[in-house]
């Protein structure tokens, strides 16, 4: 643990109906992506003892609606600056999805975030131009974030390399999302290089990760029809229990409630 007043990390909801995570510092509280609705935010940060009047910036990953959906209301809630890709942030504009006068940023690579420095990263997803974000915490440890991920690049593995703690995608069992009423076009969307990370995906990209020197992952993201968040953690932890990596802290978000705040 550092000398300085901790970090804390939790998501406030995270599932293929709704998405919202907060890191927060001594002096800084961001959250990444304002999905879900905006009572439902306020009250999961009071009821971690965060003010709302303390968020800082909201950093948005893409676009989607499950990512999005509470901006509008909470904005005029919280008005702080949203930081996001070009292609994000204009299509937050172009379709009347933030309050007028909202200060959207665009990133081309990294910004501050309150007294937070971030780096953004490329992830394939099949939106604008889909991001995950490294925060580079007060102490020179890092945090971060991808979700949304159709598959675990090399450029999203040097990314999180050596992280302190990852926030990373498991979204759908292969078994689970193969028998499911969906149809076979978004079966296929979902499983495609551009569409989500399963489990057993997920635990592979979890051994590179714990290798490099994660020490803690918060499992995110998972299908409300096609996972069990008891299953995504069993997967990720079974594949670092056979890799000899079991000093790797793993939990799984709810996907309706938020999380244990993970803390380092």
């Amino acid at each position: 643990m550092s000398e300085l007043s901790p970090v804390r990390l939790f998501t406030l909801f995270s599932s293929s109906a709704g998405n919202c995570s907060c890191l927060s510092t001594a002096d800084t509280t961001v959250l990444i992506d304002a999905g879900g609705s905006c009572r439902r935010i306020l009250t999961a940060l009071v009821n971690h003892g965060i003010s709302p009047q303390s968020i800082d910036a909201i950093v948005l990953t893409h676009e989607h609606s499950d990512h999005i959906s509470a901006l509008r209301v909470l904005l005029r809630r919280c008005p702080v600056p949203v930081f996001g890709t070009y292609a994000t942030v204009n299509y937050l504009a172009d379709h009347d999805l933030v309050p007028p006068g909202a200060q959207l940023c665009p990133l081309a690579g990294g910004g501050m975030a309150g007294g937070l420095a971030f780096d953004i990263f490329p992830t394939q997803h099949d939106a604008g131009d889909a991001c995950g974000y490294v925060f580079s915490l007060p102490d020179g440890r890092r945090a971060g974030f991808a979700t949304d991920l159709g598959c675990f690049t090399d450029t999203v593995y040097d990314s999180l390399s050596g992280c302190e703690a990852v926030v990373l995608e498991s979204n759908y069992d292969a078994q689970m999302l193969e028998h499911s009423s969906y149809p076979r076009t978004l079966i296929r969307r979902i499983q495609g290089a551009w569409g989500h990370l399963s489990n057993d995906d997920c635990a592979a990209a979890a051994v590179r990760l714990a290798q490099s020197g994660v020490r803690r992952m918060v499992l995110a993201h998972t299908s409300k029809q096609n996972n069990l968040e008891d299953l995504a953690l069993y997967t990720t932890r079974e594949a670092l229990r056979l890799a000899g990596l079991e000093e790797c802290v793993v939990e799984v978000a709810p996907k309706f409630s938020p999380s244990p705040v993970v803390v380092f």
